[in-house]
């Protein structure tokens, strides 16, 4: 059910369409699948994990077009990211200028990072082409970080924040609650509903609308909820950047990925191989002297 400033019918029609990716999403998906496998679930010893299915996002990320201006101009966060399928899938579709993930499970956050790194080498070699369509073409401006969300004050410069809050714990939905709210940010999209996200742990947001979703690898269904911020405060996304404000949480990533694709390249390899090197076991020799 959507706002009632918006065309019922409008909305019904794009629910039922037939979902299409486009190309460059599609090819996203493909190198996630080839590398890290289709369902999300690698890891171990963190929150409970999901991850909705490439369609069911894009039914979310057509909505929030729709309701939200989510555009090229947009800056994307997700909340415990996981392997970063919804980043990487909106640094393509709308083609955001920011889509930044967070995940405090180390063994999730390498995995994205290894997602982002083949992502990356694919869009090098596309950048000797001349001949791809904008559609085909692979959005890089996206970065992973191994942190607690709640390490930042605001959520600040975000204009969309998103996190699939399946078995959040009460404490970590007041601390964000208190986030989003001291925030410019504009919207707040998730998968529980207004008499938990509004009544209870008090988000300053109204419903405008939801969308049923798929899981991969089960029959759970989970509802996708668009939420609109009630206090007009929003950072314009066509405000040149050094004008936004920026968490220091935040700052370093953002900084980074408006340094180029040749840049990011460099950045994400160097980081996998600090975290690969600080992760394994140093072998202790056995003396052989009596």
């Amino acid at each position: 059910v959507c706002d009632r400033a918006h065309d019922a019918k409008a909305e019904a029609d794009f629910i039922k369409a037939k979902v299409s990716l486009q190309p460059n999403v599609k090819k996203v998906y493909s190198i996630v699948s080839n590398k890290t496998g289709s369902i999300g679930g690698n890891g171990h010893g963190g929150a409970i994990y999901g991850e909705t299915t490439s369609a069911s996002l894009q039914k979310i990320i057509g909505l929030m077009k729709t309701h939200t201006g989510f555009n090229q101009s947009s800056r994307f966060i997700d909340v415990g990211s996981g392997l970063g399928k919804p980043n990487l899938h909106v640094a393509q579709d709308p083609g955001v200028t920011f889509s930044y993930g967070i995940e405090m499970e180390k063994v999730r956050w390498m995995l994205s990072m290894h997602n982002l790194h083949h992502v990356l080498k694919h869009a090098e070699v596309q950048a000797e082409s001349k001949t791809l369509e904008p559609e085909e073409l692979i959005g890089f401006n996206c970065f992973f970080t191994h942190g607690d969300i709640t390490e930042a004050s605001s959520f600040n410069p975000f204009t969309h924040v998103y996190m699939f809050d399946i078995g959040f714990p009460p404490k970590l939905f007041e601390k964000l609650s208190e986030m989003f709210n001291r925030s410019s940010s504009s919207y707040l999209i998730c998968y529980h509903p207004p008499r938990l996200i509004v009544d209870r742990y008090k988000f300053g947001v109204e419903l405008l609308c939801q969308q049923n979703t798929t899981m991969h690898g089960s029959s759970e269904n989970h509802t996708g909820y668009i939420y609109r911020r009630k206090t007009a405060r929003p950072i314009r996304g066509t405000q040149r950047n050094k004008n936004i404000p920026c968490d220091p949480l935040f700052k370093e990533s953002w900084e980074q990925v408006q340094m180029g694709l040749d840049h990011m390249c460099e950045l994400v390899d160097k980081k996998l191989s600090t975290a690969l090197e600080s992760g394994r076991v140093k072998r202790c020799r056995t003396s052989t002297s009596m």
